[in-house]
C-alpha cells in the first residue's frame, strides 16, 4: 500500500514524465520479445523532458575531430557510471576545448570520467569535486527519494599516466558549500554528475553557470532519466531562455553560455 501511494505521489507531481517511464516499463514487461536488446530497453526510458534530441553528427564542433581516446572503456557500473557511448560523446566535447582550458567536474565517483576528460582535453586542468567521506552531512536539503549517492568510491590519481595525473586536481568538499567564483574564477567546461536531488542540481547548475566563460559549455548527466535533474533543467532553461539539447542515445544534456 505504501508503495502504491509513493508512486501515485510521484505520478501526480509530474504526470508527463512518469507516463513516459511507466509506459515504457510496461511495454518492456508485456512485449519484451520485441525488445530483446538490453541496451535498447534501457534507453527507452531516457526520453523524458522538453529538450530537443540531436544526433551526434548534428553537432558542428565535432566535425573536425579525428581521434578520441576512451580510457577504461569497460570499467563501468550500470545506471551509476556513464555508459560507454556517453563517455565517447563527453570525450568529443572535451576534444573541442582549446589547450589550457579549465574543466570543473562535480561527482568524481570512480574517476573514470575524470581521467577521460584529462586525456582528451589536451593541456587542460580538470578540477573534480566529490564528497570528503561516506559519513558526510549534506549541506543542502536532500530528499532521500531523489538521492542517488548509493555508493561512494575513493578515487586516487596514483598509478595514472603522469601526463594525465598532473592535470587532475581532486577537491574533497560538498559542492553545496563551494563558492565557485572564489575557488575557480572561470571555467571553459562544467560537467555535473553529483548528487541528483533538487537542491544540489540547482546549486551545482547555478554555481557552474556563473563561472562559465562566454561560449563555455555546461553538461549534465542523467537528463531524461532522473526526475529532479530533468525538471530543474527544463525550468531553468525556459526561465533564462537558454537552449538546452540532448545527444540522442545518451542522458547528456548540454548548453553553451548565452545560447538561446
Amino acid at each position: 500500500m505504501k508503495s502504491c501511494l509513493y508512486f501515485l505521489k510521484k505520478f501526480l507531481r509530474s504526470p508527463k514524465y512518469y507516463s513516459i517511464r511507466f509506459f515504457y516499463r510496461g511495454f518492456r514487461i508485456q512485449f519484451q520479445f520485441l525488445l530483446k536488446d538490453n541496451y535498447g530497453r534501457r534507453i527507452s526510458s531516457w526520453g523524458a523532458g522538453n529538450a530537443r534530441r540531436v544526433h551526434v553528427a548534428e553537432i558542428d564542433a565535432f566535425h573536425e575531430i579525428k581521434k578520441v581516446t576512451v580510457v577504461n572503456p569497460l570499467e563501468r557500473i550500470q545506471d551509476m557510471s556513464l555508459d560507454l557511448y556517453e563517455s565517447l560523446v563527453l570525450n568529443l566535447f572535451a576534444r573541442t576545448l582549446n589547450d589550457g582550458s579549465k574543466i570543473i567536474e562535480i561527482g568524481t565517483f570512480e574517476g573514470n570520467t575524470t581521467i577521460n576528460l584529462a586525456k582528451n582535453a589536451k593541456g587542460s586542468r580538470v578540477f573534480s569535486i566529490d564528497l570528503p567521506d561516506s559519513k558526510v552531512q549534506y549541506a543542502l536539503l536532500v530528499n532521500q527519494n531523489e538521492n542517488n549517492d548509493r555508493k561512494l568510491i575513493t578515487f586516487s590519481t596514483q598509478g595514472i599516466q603522469k601526463d594525465v595525473s598532473d592535470n587532475i586536481f581532486l577537491i574533497k568538499q560538498d559542492s553545496g558549500t563551494i563558492n565557485f567564483k572564489k575557488m575557480f574564477e572561470v571555467a571553459d567546461l562544467c560537467f555535473i554528475d553529483g548528487n541528483h536531488s533538487s537542491a544540489y542540481i540547482k546549486s551545482d547548475t547555478l554555481g557552474c553557470y556563473s563561472i562559465l566563460k562566454q561560449g563555455g559549455l555546461i553538461i549534465w548527466h542523467d537528463y531524461g532519466y532522473i526526475y529532479a535533474v530533468t525538471k530543474f533543467i527544463d525550468m531553468w532553461a525556459k526561465q533564462n531562455q537558454i537552449l538546452v539539447q540532448v545527444v540522442e542515445g545518451t542522458r547528456l544534456a548540454y548548453a553553451y553560455k548565452n545560447s538561446n
